[in-house]
């Protein structure tokens, strides 16, 4: 079970990685790449995302 402030640092961690990924996605030109950098920033969005649901739904 997480507490507040691990929810927190991880909320804030998570955005850090997606706001990375996503402004990599658009300085890369070539289109796979580009693809799998938003498909990585999905896949870490939907997991962190389960991980707060499982937390929430634990309580």
């Amino acid at each position: 079970m997480l507490t507040v402030d691990d929810q927190l640092a991880l909320a804030v961690s998570t955005l850090a990685a997606l706001v990375l990924l996503v402004s990599a996605a658009w300085r890369i030109r070539h289109p796979a790449l580009r693809s799998a950098s938003l498909a990585t920033a999905a896949g870490v969005a939907f997991g962190v995302a389960s991980v707060f649901t499982k937390t929430v739904a634990a309580d």
